[in-house]
């Protein structure tokens, strides 16, 4: 079974599903993880993608909240291995936010 896209949802996200039809759209396949949920997703998965939204209402700053959570050290883990990593409106935030 080939890998899939892995689009992660944090708390506040709502561009999740536009994400994946665009995958889909693309003839590759998608899937959608909770950010609890993520971490062995993104050990397998080809490319990773951050939707848009709003994650955790944008509290004390954009993204600043989300980028606090433990799957995205797995996130940067993929990036130092290459996997393309894409941030969209909030999610590119929440990249900037982590470092």
């Amino acid at each position: 079974m080939a890998s899939k896209v892995l689009i992660i949802q944090f708390p506040g996200v709502n561009c999740e599903y536009e994400s994946l039809r665009v995958i889909e759209s693309v003839g590759l396949r998608g899937e959608i993880r909770r950010w609890n949920d993520a971490s062995a997703a993104v050990k397998n998965a080809p490319a990773i993608i951050l939707p848009g939204g709003w994650s955790y209402q944008d509290r004390i700053r954009a993204g600043v909240v989300a980028a606090k959570e433990a799957v995205l050290d797995d996130v940067i883990g993929a990036a130092d291995r290459g996997v393309p990593v894409i941030g969209i409106c909030n999610g590119a935030q929440v990249l900037v936010e982590t470092g």
